[in-house]
């Protein structure tokens, strides 16, 4: 399924890559159902999965337009040159994802974890955007970028940046005015993680600014830069994680998670920029910023006046 949504992904159909997994996840979800209903267990879950799974990567084959060839031997030495620097850029996401929560369980109790847990879910969600725009432009930087228009991937950059926040910005503004009313969703104890909250809502943010840069640099076709600018957030955002939880707590963790993200995204900035001149889209982010200012102040006086 991941290999059919690639294919698909490298021909510009990422609005049919992006159906699979719904796809697979509907189906697998409804015979997960009725097999429990019919009591196949463990045996119809797994089916379930299976099924799912091909299914949804026939349906991207239908729609794939390449056929299948055997591989040459420079196919391997282009895919092991790349991949010997791309590995470590799924290995990034997954310490910015986890690897505050793995430093909070040696450090604190577990419900402390709980909570850190449900304001990371809301600051993950509003980032959806972001990721969505950076898997839909990357297949564009890449097609020109290898006909050599290298500036037309610092415009595209640019575009990312300018719509990267476009739920972010608003979110942080709405975290830290009903940051605690939207936690206690979770439980009323829950709302003592709104700073929590904020902190993590602004690294998502700051993170998904620097992640368009590391997409413009791997279309670039330059995943050793990534490789180093993903490798120094992994080393500070683990130095960072066991200094500052062993210091300050649970904040700590969501300081040493925003403070890595922006050393990350300054350092892939300047990567992208002494490749690629890039003008950063500042209006067009002073703009959301208002707009969320001006939601701000309405919702502060609604919660002022209404119960």
């Amino acid at each position: 399924l991941k290999f059919v949504s690639a294919g698909l992904r490298g021909e510009h159909k990422v609005h049919i890559a992006a159906m699979l997994k719904p796809i697979d996840r509907t189906v697998r979800s409804s015979l997960q159902i009725v097999a429990v209903f019919l009591s196949f267990g463990l045996v119809g879950l797994l089916t379930s999965y299976v099924v799912g799974g091909v299914l949804a990567a026939l349906c991207g084959v239908y729609f794939l337009s390449v056929g299948f060839e055997r591989p040459k031997p420079y196919h391997f030495r282009r895919i092991t040159s790349y991949a010997q620097y791309a590995w470590l850029g799924k290995l990034s996401s997954r310490a910015f994802s986890a690897m505050d929560t793995v430093v909070l369980g040696v450090f604190v109790s577990s419900s402390f974890i709980g909570y850190y847990e449900a304001a990371w879910n809301l600051a993950s969600m509003l980032a959806i955007f972001g990721v969505a725009i950076s898997q839909a432009l990357f297949p564009e930087m890449s097609q020109v970028s290898s006909e050599g228009d290298t500036e037309q991937v610092g415009d595209l950059v640019t575009d990312a940046l300018s719509y990267t926040g476009l739920f972010l910005i608003p979110g942080f503004v709405g975290s830290l005015l009903v940051g605690d009313l939207v936690l206690r969703v979770y439980g009323g104890e829950f709302d003592q993680a709104m700073s929590v909250l904020v902190i993590l809502v602004v690294a998502r943010l700051v993170y998904e600014y620097g992640n368009q840069f590391i997409t413009g640099l791997n279309a670039l076709d330059r995943p050793d830069i990534a490789f180093r600018v993903n490798g120094v957030f992994v080393i500070t955002n683990i130095v960072l994680n066991v200094g500052l939880v062993a210091a300050m707590g649970w904040i700590g963790a969501a300081i040493a998670t925003g403070t890595s993200a922006v050393i990350a995204t300054l350092l892939a900035y300047i990567k992208f920029n002494r490749l690629v001149s890039i003008e950063l889209p500042l209006m067009e982010i002073g703009n959301q910023f208002s707009a969320a200012s001006g939601m701000g102040i309405f919702i502060l006086t609604c919660r002022e006046v209404l119960p």
